[in-house]
């Protein structure tokens, strides 16, 4: 059994969490709006989630993580604002190269989260005038999450060779192609209902198949029952701190957000428990825009269950037709 370093999750922790404070305060004390504050917010949870890790980070692998997230971030926000059915149709050839071309492990890790954020923001869509805006916000992060790292990472990396593993070609190819089915399947289901219901957040189930591939390492049917249970849990206890312990205080509100981002990094060891964490801050920062309706956490629910059953569904098709090809190209040979 590994020995967990304690400590080294601990430390990082807290620097990520101080970064992402820090970025959320300034734009604060500027009095800036709320959509600001949270697409600030957001980008800098990402940044740090695409580059965590206890060991030291190079700079090349800081820089283009701020940098696909902001890409991500811009252009799926103005591509779904004025090409919506156009964004999703890229969103799955952006997923399926994000798991095809990476070559290091680090480098996969921010492809597929920065295909994550892309997906999100395509259905939460903003104009070109507010894109430019959000854009200069996003070369700010940046800086500040360069000047982190300078800060706290570089004493550490500059006189060490960080060596990153590659990842299996075949195993990133079958990956690929499970990310591109299964958000196909969720995009058609999610079309189908749309047409007939006003079904809240219905993108979930797209955002469920394409999270359950990225942490699944193929063993999907695990991988999706841990994520429809942390779902349900989280789901549960945010209704239940929102609704009767926290119902109107925005500062303990934001608190409690902010021990869940810290807890979302501090248990990264263990995917259901940061899966746990990850659907409470989601569900949460919902219920911090207003949307408080028991219905949404429940939709939530329904939809992850969804998702991760297309997944299930789709990897073993998947795995048979690359075993057939396999097969039929011997038999010629």
């Amino acid at each position: 059994m590994q020995k967990i370093e304690w400590s080294s999750y601990f430390i990082e922790s807290c620097k990520v969490t101080v970064f992402c404070l820090c970025v959320t305060l300034f734009y604060y004390f500027f009095g800036c709006s709320d959509t600001t504050l949270l697409v600030s917010f957001y980008m800098s949870v990402m940044s740090a989630a695409s580059t965590f890790s206890i060991k030291a980070k190079h700079f090349n692998q800081v820089f283009l993580g701020g940098v696909m997230i902001a890409t991500a971030i811009n252009c799926g926000g103005v591509l779904g604002y004025y090409f919506p059915v156009f964004s999703k149709a890229i969103a799955i050839v952006y997923a399926g190269l994000a798991f095809f071309l990476p070559k290091k492990r680090y480098q996969s890790d921010i492809f597929v989260t920065s295909a994550v954020t892309y997906l999100v923001f395509t259905v939460t869509p903003f104009p070109l005038q507010e894109g430019i805006k959000h854009s200069i916000e996003c070369v700010f992060v940046f800086m500040v999450f360069v000047f982190f790292y300078f800060l706290f990472d570089y004493p550490r990396a500059k006189n060490v060779e960080i060596v990153f593993d590659n990842n299996d070609r075949k195993v990133n190819k079958i990956t690929a192609a499970i990310a591109v089915g299964s958000l196909s399947i969720a995009w058609f289901i999610s079309y189908l209902i749309t047409m007939n219901h006003n079904y809240p957040r219905i993108f979930w189930m797209e955002l469920t198949a394409l999270v359950v591939v990225a942490g699944s390492q193929q063993d999907t049917i695990l991988t999706s029952i841990k994520r429809i249970t942390a779902c349900t849990l989280a789901a549960a206890f945010v209704l239940l701190l929102f609704d009767y312990i926290l119902p109107h205080n925005f500062f303990l509100s934001f608190l409690m957000l902010v021990i869940f981002l810290f807890f979302i990094f501090f248990l990264s060891f263990s995917y259901f428990l940061k899966v746990l964490f990850i659907e409470m801050f989601v569900v949460s920062i919902t219920y911090l825009l207003g949307n408080r309706d028991d219905l949404i956490a429940i939709a939530r629910v329904a939809l992850t269950a969804a998702g991760g059953a297309v997944v299930i569904l789709v990897t073993p098709l998947i795995r048979y037709l690359f075993k057939a090809r396999k097969l039929k190209v011997v038999v010629f040979k």
